[in-house]
Parts: C-alpha cells; structure tokens; sequence
C-alpha cells in the first residue's frame, strides 16, 4: 500500500471543513424570496386549517373470557374454591380502598408448594396481567371502577387441599 501524499491530506481536510460547515450553517438550496413564499404558505395553511383536536379517549371493552363466572368475590375479601383442570373465572368487585391498586394474592390449603396454578388477571379497561404460574400465583392491576376477572387453571396437584385456592383481594 502506497502512503498517501500531503496534498491528498489537504483536499480531505478541506472537503471535511467544507462539510461541516455546511451542516452547521442555515443551509437551503432554495433561493430567499422562494423560502419566504413557502413560509407564508405554512402560515396561510395554519390559519385557515387549525389543528383538530384529537378525539375523547375512549375506555376499552372489558375483557371477554368466552365464559360467565364461576365464582364471585363481591363484599368479602375473601373466597376458598377447588381449582379444576380447565379454566375457571373469577368475578372481583374490589372493596373500596385508597390504594392505586388491586391486589389478587391466592394461598393454597396446604399453603405449601404441592401444587401448580396458571392464573392471568383482566382488569375492567382491557388491561391483562402476565401469566402467573406457581403454587400461590397473584396478580397486581392498577385500580380503575369496574369488574376485574381472574381465569385460574390447575395444572398439577399432589393432594386434594392443594388443589383447593383461597382467593384474597386488596
């Protein structure tokens, strides 16, 4: 490889000092009086078209789980069901609280790690949890008025108290 002259160093140079203060400079290929022109035409098209609000936000359609509820969980806090191998709903109208949130925790009867649930929450403006799967699965939504549901699944159970949930909502 040939080394490059000074005179190639130069022409770079200038080409680089060239370019930069070009990006640096108010820069337009259009002559003056055509830049005036166009920027009346912005202000003219301003004035005689605003911009349009943007539209009232809408709530979301509650969730559909394609079935009606199993349970309910209304003015107590608490709820105690066997869990079955396919879906079942539960229905939570949350006690008043002032807290941003609503809080689904579950405690199996043999409160220990004998089981396996899959439970996903939905609150009532379309929101949804991620699954959560373990032997006392729980969810957390942030608190809006309306009718939040819960689907739990038992995926796998050693014993009969551990395939029964104690479902408790804050």
């Amino acid at each position: 490889m040939r080394p490059l002259g000074i005179a190639t160093w130069i022409l770079a140079a200038m080409a680089l000092f060239i370019l930069w203060g070009a990006a640096r400079a108010d820069f337009s290929l259009l002559p003056e009086s055509a830049k005036s022109s166009l920027d009346r035409c912005y202000r003219r098209c301003e004035k005689n078209n605003p911009p349009i609000p943007s539209p009232q936000p809408t709530r979301s359609p509650a969730p559909t789980i394609g079935k009606a509820c199993d349970y309910y969980v209304k003015d107590s806090r608490t709820i105690t069901f066997a869990v079955q191998s396919e879906p079942q709903v539960v229905c939570i109208d949350p006690p008043s609280n002032p807290s941003p949130f609503v809080e689904i925790s579950t405690v199996n009867a043999g409160n220990a790690s004998c089981a396996d649930f899959w439970l996903q929450a939905y609150s009532p403006n379309g929101a949804i949890t991620d699954p959560s799967i373990g032997p006392q699965p729980a969810a957390i939504l942030r608190r809006v008025p309306g009718r939040y549901y819960a689907a739990v699944v038992l995926r796998q159970a050693n014993n009969t108290a551990c395939a029964t949930l104690t479902f408790t909502v804050r």
